[in-house]
């Protein structure tokens, strides 16, 4: 009798503990990953203005998450987390990324697209990229068999925000590139166009792929600004052309799972919906909404990284179940490879779990995590463990005045919080601070935060910086010119309370390399040379730091054979503002980094010497500039 009781168990243990995994071997797997979508954009989540049909069957036919989170309030560090299961700090890709970029990605990181490959799936990465847009950091470098769409976010090219192209073009940004793998194949592509166009690549790849395993991600470049929408979904909700491009969204899910019920697939595979992070709340009529959380995308506060999440597995995921345990994006990778009966990389840390146990609807299952952190970009702002969750000190930006309309931006201001105490159970919209009423916990959530700090100075993952310097210009007209490095700088001089008028220090009306001057704070300042022969970037690092303030000038001598007009070519950072001889040549435009030859101006040249005087009036976070001289450099002696 023991003997066949025995040999009961040793039959019936295994299938005990498999059922506790999908009953199918290699499930396929779809991320669906919107772009600045809200919280409260989705009508299951409490969306108003729009509806969202096929998303909402999505949530009855599976789970709707409430608690969950991306790793960073911004495109990039997002998609990074995502990608590697890893904070972005820990893999250095902790802000946004821009064309050209020196890092991104590092070849060297394990994605969820490299984990499948080796598990024998098929994988294609379909829309938004934006960790990197050097070869080695696209997609088909990092696991993926195929590539079609934008390496970056679509504001990234000439006309900005505009979505209409009625502004005139700006040299700010290259024409934005549409990839088919590794072969760019249009640029400025029509973005009306762009959520269907992905929509059809990602329905023939699942057809292409029925038969055999696969991985399908879709990072839309939608809804992030400027709103791209197709005739057929063009002025069709209250809300305007955000609502309508929400509603093409819910469309193209609505094609994928037709797709996948046409073709049987539905208990074969995994999907999930989410998005990169909150609202860009400053494009008011163009974003969308994070009620009840506190503001939106690029702050760590819950309207920044709460983000709405459905996981649809037809008889694997028990359907209309709602889940209030936390989770994160950083969770795919180890859960996903779990499924597929792989595991997570062992030589480097981890931070996302496997959460299938809370997927699978075991009630008595509570997150995995004891703590989760809050980094943007670098800095550590805040850490939550159970219902509790403490903010450092920190500026974040607020939204204080009238939002923006049809695409404009409106003004933001830097806001500030101190160290403040919430419990997200009884105060989601974080309004409430118990640091004071609750010291022990302010020191055990500090407690956690220094464990963890420690733990990504020791583990942390550096990518190789692009080392060739002609991939930092862009391949057509910025990398025209030759690069002026050599210049006399000096400053800073106070720029504050200016109300509108420019201030003229003396070193605009002299040139004297002994003498010294009143600058900032009554410092007293004095001209220095400045030699970057081993970069075409001249940086003001030395003379101020990046969040500072300050006027600086800079100054050199030019001889010329004959009187001509030379062409020069200029870039600098966001919050700066620039003049050449006098000329105000560049307005401050936000959220980018210095590139060369952003803005194109003549200046007519006499035979001899010509005196060239920049003024550099950093509004706070530029620190540096490009010059070169694109034609008429023959001329020069």
């Amino acid at each position: 009798m023991k003997k066949i009781i025995i040999l009961l168990l040793v039959f019936l243990i295994p299938g005990l503990i498999s059922c506790n995994k999908s009953s199918v071997e290699k499930p396929n797997f779809i991320i669906i990953f919107t772009d600045d979508q809200g919280y409260a954009d989705l009508g299951c989540y409490g969306a108003k203005g729009f509806t969202t049909p096929n998303l909402d069957n999505m949530a009855k036919e599976g789970m709707r998450f409430t608690n969950f989170y991306v790793a960073s309030p911004a495109c990039s560090p997002s998609r990074a987390a995502l990608l590697t299961g890893s904070y972005p700090v820990r893999v250095g890709v902790p802000t946004v990324l821009y064309p050209v970029s020196p890092t991104g990605l590092d070849s060297s990181e394990i994605t969820i697209a490299e984990i499948l490959k080796r598990q024998g799936y098929t994988t294609a990465c379909v829309g938004k990229w934006h960790v990197g847009d050097h070869p080695t950091m696209m997609p088909t470098n990092q696991g993926f068999d195929e590539y079609f769409g934008i390496p970056y976010s679509n504001d990234m090219w000439p006309w900005r925000h505009d979505y209409k192209k009625e502004k005139p073009r700006s040299e700010l940004y290259p024409d934005l590139p549409l990839y088919l793998n590794n072969k760019i194949i249009e640029r400025n592509p029509d973005q009306n166009q762009i959520i269907k166009r992905y929509t059809e690549y990602a329905v023939q790849f699942i057809e292409k792929n029925k038969n055999k395993p696969f991985f399908l991600y879709l990072p839309h470049t939608m809804p992030h600004v400027p709103l791209g929408v197709s005739e057929k979904f063009e002025g069709k909700t209250t809300y305007g052309r955000y609502g309508d491009v929400i509603e093409e969204i819910d469309w193209s899910v609505g094609k994928i799972l037709n797709t996948l019920r046409k073709n049987n697939l539905d208990h074969k595979t995994l999907v999930i919906f989410t998005t990169d992070n909150g609202p860009w709340l400053t494009y008011g009529n163009h974003a969308g909404k994070a009620f009840p959380l506190r503001e939106g995308k690029g702050t760590t506060f819950e309207g920044g990284m709460r983000v709405p999440c459905i996981m649809r597995w037809t008889d694997n995921i028990p359907a209309g179940l709602v889940n209030h345990e936390m989770a994160t994006t950083m969770d795919f990778l180890p859960t996903i490879a779990y499924l597929a009966g792989s595991q997570p990389p062992k030589d480097r840390v981890i931070d996302g779990k496997d959460i299938w146990s809370l997927m699978s609807g075991d009630a008595d299952q509570k997150t995995p995590h004891e703590v989760l952190f809050y980094h943007w970009p670098s800095e550590l702002q805040a850490v939550r463990s159970g219902p509790w969750k403490l903010h450092f000190p920190h500026q974040h930006r607020h939204q204080a005045g009238p939002p923006g309309k049809d695409g404009n931006p409106a003004g933001q201001i830097d806001a500030s919080i101190g160290l403040s105490l919430f419990n997200l159970e009884e105060d989601i919209g974080e309004r409430n601070n118990l640091a004071e009423k609750y010291p022990h916990i302010v020191q055990k959530l500090t407690d956690l935060a220094d464990t963890h700090l420690k733990d990504i100075t020791e583990n942390s993952r550096t990518p190789l910086e692009i080392s060739d310097i002609n991939w930092r210009r862009y391949k057509d007209k910025l990398s025209e010119g030759d690069f002026i490095t050599d210049w006399w700088l000096i400053g800073p001089f106070d720029n504050t309370n200016r109300k509108g008028i420019e201030k003229v220090y003396l070193p605009e009306k002299e040139f004297a390399p002994k003498n010294t001057y009143p600058g900032r704070n009554n410092k007293m300042v004095s001209w220095w040379e400045y030699d970057g022969k081993s970069d075409e970037y001249i940086s003001l690092a030395k003379l101020f730091n990046p969040s500072d303030e300050g006027v600086v000038y800079a100054r050199r001598l030019f001889n010329l054979k004959n009187k001509t007009v030379v062409k020069i070519g200029l870039g600098t950072n966001d919050g700066v503002k620039m003049w050449v001889n006098g000329k105000l040549v560049h307005e401050d435009i936000a959220a980018r980094t210095a590139m060369p030859n952003e803005d194109i101006l003549s200046v007519s040249f006499n035979k001899g010497e010509n005196v060239v005087l920049l003024k550099i009036d950093q509004l706070g976070g530029g620190w540096g500039f490009y010059f070169s001289i694109i034609d008429g450099l023959n001329q020069l002696e």
